[in-house]
């Protein structure tokens, strides 16, 4: 089926989204549910051609809270039953999208330690060996973490953005900024590498403990995307509701809000705050093809008016304004 037709592929996803969420709920170290709700993640797109899926230190939730999503659950499933060929394949894929090499290659290293069962695992496994070897090339050898002043790591930093190490650039960036004196902007990054290590309860902890940011919302934005992260709609929708409620115009809130209604199945509430997102997307066509995805993929179900008339046809503008 392609996923071009949003209309045929996602009451499917939706409908997988619900039932893994529900097993999750009776069982949550059900492993399986774990691992379809990932690849189910995996299987989205981001309707824009010029938004890059790599790894930035600067968070974004049109780009960032899916993957998030899908690292998280495929984490949780690799946990459970760490020699599940899939879920190391699928982990891989994810990573690599993300040029994330280090993790990538640290999967499929894993993968191919597992006794093959089918021939297709087998090509597999040497598709993968050969991609090792291109990872391995494109990293090259680990980089000097030493750093004396503020100049020399933001060039270790880079380094190791360049080269996919994230996981030692989040521990780096911890060292570096030590929570007692580091200013928001410092945390935010390390708690954004942390999040898309699949790691959102360290997220939110930083979030949580850091310096007030500059613009209002953006701490309790930031903490509901951990809980979205982990399948816990409830407390994502109160701290999205906490930002909105401090930040009325906060785009990243409303956003990720239509995004967890949509995914809950609350059709009305998705195209409320899709089209405000849209409202407040300004000229970034990312943010605004992203919104506009959510209303049109939820206006088929809806059941009442929208509550923000004002904005009823804004999903028919040019994405391009």
């Amino acid at each position: 089926m392609p996923n071009t037709r949003d209309d045929l592929t996602y009451p499917l996803l939706w409908a997988g989204l619900d039932e893994a969420l529900r097993v999750i709920k009776v069982d949550p170290k059900s492993p399986e549910a774990w691992k379809f709700l990932g690849q189910m993640e995996l299987s989205r797109r981001i309707p824009s051609l010029s938004l890059s899926p790599a790894f930035s230190l600067t968070f974004d939730a049109v780009r960032d809270l899916g993957p998030a999503r899908c690292s998280y659950a495929l984490r949780r499933a690799h946990e459970l039953i760490p020699q599940d060929y899939t879920t190391l394949v699928a982990l891989a894929r994810l990573f690599i999208e993300r040029t994330m090499l280090g993790e990538a290659r640290i999967a499929m290293e894993k993968a191919i330690r597992i006794p093959t069962i089918n021939l297709s695992q087998v090509e597999n496994n040497e598709l993968a060996k050969n991609t090792i070897a291109e990872i391995r090339e494109k990293m090259g050898e680990r980089p000097s973490l030493e750093w004396q002043n503020l100049s020399e790591l933001d060039q270790v930093v880079s380094r190791l953005i360049a080269t996919g190490r994230i996981k030692q650039l989040a521990d780096l960036l911890e060292k570096a900024y030590p929570e007692d004196r580091a200013s928001w902007d410092e945390i935010d990054k390390v708690a954004t590498a942390r999040l898309q290590l699949g790691e959102p309860q360290q997220a939110r902890g930083l979030w949580s403990r850091s310096k007030a940011p500059a613009q209002d919302g953006i701490r309790q934005a930031r903490i509901a995307a951990t809980y979205l992260a982990e399948g816990d709609f409830d407390r994502a929708r109160k701290m999205y509701h906490e930002a909105i409620e401090a930040s009325p115009k906060l785009f990243e809130a409303h956003y990720g809000l239509a995004l967890l209604e949509q995914d809950s199945g609350n059709a009305d509430e998705a195209h409320d705050h899709a089209l405000i997102a849209m409202d407040l997307s300004g000229d970034n066509k990312n943010r605004f093809t992203a919104a506009q995805g959510i209303a049109g993929r939820v206006s088929r179900f809806q059941t009442r008016p929208t509550r923000v008339p004002a904005l009823q046809d804004v999903e028919l503008l040019n994405p391009v304004r």
